[in-house]
């Protein structure tokens, strides 16, 4: 019953935002470095991805819903993301987009999470689907 809830009014949320073509506005937004001990295979090419506001916009209103299990399930989480803030519908939320597919906006109320399955090549690191075949 509570997943029931949650998926509703995830789904409230996420049709509100994409009811029209400006209910999101990108309000700031900053690259960021996740210090790591590990030298990642992905450290030159973190140091090279750039998103600018338009991908930053398109990536989060086309992006699809996703859960906590499935972020950290078939997502990787790199050592590069963007941070900012964005108004959705008059709202303002905080968002973290990371170079790993997956983006997630939240305010001190609500956190929700966003994976692109897209074509388009914004990302280093696609979502591992076959997880979700399997």
């Amino acid at each position: 019953m509570i997943k029931i809830m949650f998926i509703l009014v995830l789904s409230f949320f996420i049709h509100s935002c994409y009811s029209s073509n400006e209910s999101i506005q990108v309000v700031k937004f900053q690259k960021e470095n996740i210090p790591s001990d590990n030298i990642s295979e992905y450290s030159a090419q973190c140091k090279t991805w750039v998103l600018d506001k338009s991908s930053i916009l398109e990536i989060l209103e086309t992006s699809d819903t996703i859960t906590a299990h499935e972020k950290n399930y078939i997502f990787n989480t790199l050592s590069c993301e963007y941070k900012g803030e964005v108004l959705i519908k008059g709202k303002e939320y905080n968002f973290v987009i990371n170079a790993g597919s997956y983006s997630v906006i939240y305010d001190n109320e609500h956190t929700y999470y966003l994976g692109y399955f897209k074509k388009k090549n914004f990302f280093l690191v696609k979502p591992d689907i076959e997880q979700v075949q399997n």
